[in-house]
């Protein structure tokens, strides 16, 4: 019996000093949706290192990016972003996406071709690479990858939350003092090394708002072969100055 309760007492003892810390919170907290755009936005102003991998990314540049630039300038501290998306230049991921998009029944929006989505990428990485020039504290990086994911990731210093474009689908947080947040951090890092940055300092970025008929030039110059017709060139100035939040 005594060494019976000895060996418990050496288990115990080895189970604590070997077995994870038991502060790690392995669960996910369920964001209903019409909280999710509220949970998106409480990390911004200050988080100091801001993830994220998406789609077309518009909630991200009318919002996380002007919100993410400003608090940069009013603390006069460094932010900085990493973007992950899909390869606007990818026919292949590009249908997938707009038959993935609409095939959402909850969504108002049914009327996405592979034009549409590559103008929308297009116009994010645009938004990011000026406002990256404009802001000496905002340190940009972004990746294209030749896929898609139907989870957007938002990883802040804070934690991760993951989203769906279904508007009917719940959020999921994550708590950055998680083994979940730590392998999604990972994992995304894993991604940047498969996919191809975009070198923004190629680019010529204006102060202001950029012509339309500077565009063609600029993605040119920022290594995509690919060219507008009109009716692009006016519709992406039109995504790149829409600073509408897409899911308020």
């Amino acid at each position: 019996m005594v060494a019976g309760v000895l060996l418990a007492i050496i288990a115990l003892v080895w189970y604590r000093l070997t077995a994870p810390d038991s502060g790690f919170a392995e669960d996910l907290e369920v964001v209903e949706p019409w909280n999710n755009n509220s949970k998106l936005g409480t990390p911004l102003s200050s988080t100091k290192d801001y993830w994220f991998r998406g789609r077309s990314g518009r909630w991200f540049r009318n919002v996380a990016i002007p919100t993410l630039s400003k608090a940069a300038s009013q603390e006069q501290r460094t932010r900085t972003i990493t973007m992950i998306l899909p390869d606007p230049e990818d026919d292949t991921v590009l249908k997938a996406y707009a038959n993935h998009r609409n095939s959402l029944t909850g969504s108002t929006d049914n009327h996405w071709t592979p034009n549409r989505i590559q103008l929308e990428i297009l116009a994010t990485i645009i938004v990011a690479g000026q406002t990256a020039a404009n802001n000496r504290l905002l340190q940009t990086q972004i990746f294209l990858i030749p896929d898609f994911s139907v989870f957007r990731y938002d990883l802040s210093d804070d934690g991760l939350m993951m989203t769906r474009e279904d508007p009917r689908m719940p959020g999921w947080f994550s708590r950055k003092d998680t083994r979940f947040y730590t392998s999604v951090k990972e994992d995304l890092r894993i991604a940047t090394e498969r996919g191809r940055k975009i070198m923004l300092s190629q680019g010529q970025w204006p102060q202001g708002s950029l012509p339309v008929a500077d565009l063609q030039t600029l993605i040119t110059n920022l290594e995509f072969k690919l060219c507008l017709t009109g009716e692009d060139a006016q519709a992406l100035y039109k995504a790149i100055n829409n600073k509408i939040d897409p899911y308020a």
